[in-house]
């Protein structure tokens, strides 16, 4: 890791799409350390690891992701990007 390289923690709970989001950063100067299902892991995963950046789904068990980025935002101020349930339609901006 270098001191260009965004710490990422990864918030989806449908693998598959965690997946693809890891292989679509894969090479981008991302390091993905860590990955949370559901809101609740997310924010003890950021509370632990304190990431650079949050890629936080919207709709998930326990705790969804507009809840947990509330908590997070409170308890360890970190940027915090909330995509939409449905699909994987971001790109990454370079």
């Amino acid at each position: 890791m270098n001191d260009s390289t965004i710490r990422l923690i990864i918030a989806e709970d449908d693998f598959l799409v965690s997946e693809e989001i890891k292989r679509t950063l894969r090479g981008s100067g991302c390091e993905i350390i860590g990955t949370a299902s559901n809101g609740e892991e997310a924010v003890k995963l950021v509370a632990t690891l304190k990431p650079d950046v949050v890629l936080m789904d919207i709709k998930m068990p326990k705790m969804d992701g507009l809840q947990a980025a509330r908590i997070i935002s409170e308890q360890t101020p970190v940027p915090i990007v909330c995509k939409p349930s449905q699909g994987l339609n971001f790109r990454l901006a370079t």
